[in-house]
């Protein structure tokens, strides 16, 4: 994730699976202008996800589409 340098406050990270289930949920420290957010989907059944990361109020600042397949 890249975050401008001025603004290093936390960002949220959540994935839904197709459905609209959360299926994982994170709060993670922005420590500078590039900051890697692990987001561990191993577990989950082969399908179509939506990763959204959002800033701290909750205001979503992108969203993913992503497919699993095992």
């Amino acid at each position: 994730y890249y975050s401008d340098i001025n603004n290093l406050s936390p960002r949220r990270v959540a994935v839904y699976d197709a459905g609209g289930k959360l299926v994982f949920s994170s709060l993670n420290v922005i420590f500078g202008a590039y900051t890697s957010i692990q987001v561990d989907l191993s577990r989950q059944n082969t399908g179509i996800y939506f990763i959204h990361l959002m800033d701290n109020n909750g205001k979503t600042l992108k969203t993913e589409r992503v497919f699993i397949n095992h």
